[in-house]
């Protein structure tokens, strides 16, 4: 049986840790989302069955 794994992050910076893990690790941006134009709030990448759940870190 193969294994899958799902993962929800936080980063201050969730554009540059998108950009990191797409370079990096060869991750699939499936979706993304921002409140304002040219933000990134949320995004959703995968790599295999493997699933990354990236979020913008609340200040503070």
């Amino acid at each position: 049986m193969p294994a899958t794994l799902s993962l929800f992050t936080l980063y201050r910076d969730p554009a540059a840790a998108v950009a990191w893990l797409t370079d990096a690790f060869g991750m699939e941006l499936v979706n993304s989302y921002g409140a304002e134009e040219g933000s990134l709030d949320h995004a959703e990448l995968r790599l295999d069955d493997a699933v990354l759940m990236v979020q913008a870190a609340a200040d503070g």
